[in-house]
């Protein structure tokens, strides 16, 4: 839930360079990772795609301070 807003407010106040995009980028294939680790009960390797798509999400939100 915090991802979307931020992508919109980065678009928004024009930090969307290619840091920004590398990080959603990264963002959308942890989020994929994730979904076929939940579907194929891989706990280690869901928690690894959680925690990456968190990082992205986090450098996201840094690339706006």
């Amino acid at each position: 839930m915090v991802f979307a807003p931020l992508i919109v407010v980065a678009h928004l106040t024009n930090a969307n360079g290619a840091a920004t995009a590398t990080c959603a980028m990264v963002y959308f294939w942890a989020r994929v990772a994730h979904a076929l680790a939940y579907a194929f009960a891989l706990p280690w390797v869901r928690t690894l795609a959680f925690a990456t798509g968190w990082a992205a999400t986090l450098c996201i939100a840094a690339q706006l301070l």
